[in-house]
């Protein structure tokens, strides 16, 4: 889906058919370290004070530029939103069970939050394993300036493990609670090949819903020159997971007597993605002033899913039932097919007491899909029955679309003296869509910047303010024409601070961004409205070493998120939801994470994430209490050898997530145990 593009079809139907829905970590891992490290040995010396650089997803030190990037490490066991998760300013679960899903700053990852592999845009939105990972990393505010479209309110962006000149070959299996099973392989060899291999597979917390998933990366480097290199990557993954709308709402509650592993779902639904990605990149010194990276992608991804969604208890709002027993399933069948090309070529210059950054960007999106949306029978969600449904035929959608993108950026850090820089860029770009199947054109020009300026009074303490701008094109779900595609305006304002022997680092930020012209479908996807939202808040983060054998890290986030001018469109018509608390978007989090050493062989490592009640979508008819996620670990290291336990919601605490928009949340994880072996040969 074009415009915003990470927004996957059958979720952005749920508000349209349902009743009113900085870890300063930048080290290099040594073999088995006991835990990941929380805080930078050294301060990061790969890119300096060089902005960021689109084309390969490389980042500056973040205590020299004026903006906040928050960075996570990648663990083999995890995906994107395991990691996400420890952000104070990110609320991270899973769409309907087949996709990572999460929140920044309280907008979601659907339709304000770019995600990139190696600065390459995703198309799509998917799971995404980190055993192939180096790091996770997030951007935050408009940054279309880097990207282009979509990066309404941040980015994130995943570093691949890279090639390197020595033989290191590891195997890592897993076993634990839910039938969770993982063997994967990180096999890197002297001729600059690296192949990384992945099998999972779970039987899940809740009834019926198993997964199993695998992925094949090859990634092999060349030498062309002293000056020059060459990395190419193949990707493939196949994710087969049960779609899980979870449980349903009533109002403000859940229906009483439910269990939280009760499974509402019809016989035979699945969710398979296929997924290929390719991408050469191209790095030459011409000579001692300037750069060149060039980094040519293709990816190619495939969903077909068939997943009941809730649709509320129809019969009881009608008065058919005395009771709410009934509840009402729409059943969407997606065959969606996309493709992306591009090519991103740059040129990074020191020019003394400038660092500039100059690019041109050319891709290629299609989207051919159908969804066909199935009213199907209703539930008793306390005998399991099936009955007729009263849910009349709804109309599916279609769509063979093209966008063509055309554009060029430029950014410059000047070195104004040494306490003082200002860091400015600019984005025009172009695009051009067409849907043969819909009969749709549109045409668009945009120009995005972002200005920042940084006080560095000491090597350790650093003050900064930025604004920006970023814009995103309509869905290919939005048919017709037109206005102004969305945009966001961002001011952010803070300090950092990280001590020159790196025992105490730490971030205070404040920020708002305003975002506008949210394109808001009706059930025909007819665009009917404009909506728009605001968010305000703080964000603070303190990292530091107790002694040399505690490690804390401590975030709280603080976070005022509002729907302006909003409304949505159900079967009643049009619901103005202005005023409202954007979903999915707590007012107060808090993560603290810690890492004991015990000796040189033994860790142990416990963390905790707090979150504020958080409403589940736009109307604010159901709201999520607050819940408390606690984890906690041993990990013991020999030269060869690690092994790690983990234990996940050590409370036993009932946590939710994102279900059918306003008609249902989905039941997260119980208390589980986890177990690690990874061996080097």
């Amino acid at each position: 889906m074009f415009g915003t593009s990470s927004l996957p079809k059958i979720p952005a139907l749920f508000a349209l058919i349902s009743s009113p829905a900085l870890l300063l970590s930048l080290t290099y891992a040594p073999a088995f370290a006991q835990s990941p490290e929380f805080l930078p040995e050294t301060v990061i010396e790969a890119a300096d004070e060089q902005p960021f650089n689109p084309g390969t997803g490389t980042l500056a030190d973040p205590n020299k530029v004026p903006y906040t990037l928050s960075l996570q490490p990648a663990e083999p066991g995890e995906t994107a939103r395991d990691a996400l998760r420890w952000d104070p300013a990110i609320s991270a679960q899973t769409g309907n069970g087949v996709f990572d899903f999460f929140t920044l700053r309280g907008f979601d990852s659907l339709t304000a939050v770019n995600v990139a592999i190696d600065g390459v845009v995703e198309p799509e939105t998917s799971f995404y394993h980190l055993h192939n990972m180096e790091q996770v990393q997030v951007a935050k505010g408009p940054f279309s300036t880097y990207f282009g479209r979509d990066a309404l309110a941040g980015n994130v962006n995943l570093v691949r493990k890279q090639p390197h000149g020595e033989q290191d070959l590891r195997l890592g299996v897993e076993a634990g609670s839910f039938g969770h099973v993982q063997v994967d392989a990180d096999l890197n060899f002297p001729s600059l090949t690296r192949l990384n291999l992945l099998y999972k597979a779970a039987d899940g917390y809740r009834d019926d819903m198993d997964s199993e998933a695998y992925n094949v990366t090859v990634a092999q480097g060349w030498n062309l020159s002293e000056r020059s290199d060459i990395t190419a990557h193949f990707d493939f993954t196949h994710n087969e997971y049960t779609p899980d709308s979870g449980i349903p709402t009533l109002g403000p509650q859940l229906v009483p007597g439910i269990s939280d592993k009760a499974n509402f779902q019809s016989d035979g639904e699945f969710s398979e993605q296929d997924i290929i990605r390719i991408a050469v990149n191209l790095e030459s010194e011409l000579n001692d002033t300037w750069s060149l990276q060039n980094r040519a992608y293709f990816t190619d991804f495939e969903w077909q899913s068939s997943g009941s969604i809730f649709a509320g208890f129809a019969k009881f709002g009608a008065g058919l039932e005395a009771q709410p027993m009934s509840l009402a399933r729409i059943r969407p069948e997606l065959d969606d097919h996309q493709q992306i090309i591009g090519n991103n070529l740059s040129f990074r210059g020191d020019l003394g007491n400038h660092q500039v950054l100059v690019g041109a960007e050319v891709r290629r999106l299609t989207d051919e899909f159908t969804l066909p949306l199935n009213p199907i029978s209703d539930i008793n969600v306390f005998t399991g029955e099936t009955s007729q449904g009263i849910i009349p035929p709804i109309p599916g959608q279609a769509g063979d679309a093209e966008l063509n993108e055309y554009s060029i950026y430029a950014v410059d850090q000047v070195r104004l003296s040494d306490t003082l820089s200002v860091l400015g860029g600019v984005r025009g770009q172009i695009f051009e869509f067409e849907d043969s199947e819909l009969g749709t054109e549109r045409d668009d020009e945009k120009v995005s910047g972002s200005a920042g300026i940084l006080y560095r009074p000491t090597e350790e303490t650093s003050y900064y303010i930025n604004a920006g701008t970023a814009y995103a094109t309509p869905s290919t779900q939005v048919q017709g024409p037109r206005g102004e595609p969305e945009e966001s305006v961002s001011v952010e304002g803070g300090v950092k601070y990280q001590a020159a022997d790196g025992s105490l680092g730490g971030s205070l930020a404040a920020f708002t961004i305003d975002r506008d012209n949210i394109a808001i479908p009706t059930s025909t996807g007819v665009l009917a409205a404009n909506g728009s939202q605001t968010a305000s808040g703080i964000e603070a983060n303190v990292q530091t070493r107790l002694a040399d054998s505690i490690q804390l890290a401590v975030g709280y986030a603080y976070l005022d998120a509002e729907l302006e001018d909003f409304a949505e469109f159900d079967a009643r018509g049009r619901m103005d939801f202005s005023g409202n608390v954007a979903a999915f978007a707590p007012e107060h989090t808090v993560t603290l994470r810690s890492i004991f050493d015990v000796t040189e062989s033994v860790s142990l490592n416990a963390g905790l994430i707090y979150q504020d009640e958080q409403f589940i979508a736009p109307d604010n008819g159901f709201k999520i209490d607050a819940q408390t996620y606690t984890e906690l670990g041993a990990t013991y290291t020999q030269e060869k050898w690690l092994g790690r336990i983990t234990l996940r919601n050590v409370l036993d605490e009932e946590l939710y997530g994102r279900g059918s928009g306003a008609t249902s949340v989905r039941p997260e994880d119980g208390f589980g145990i986890f177990g690690r072996i990874e061996t080097r040969f």
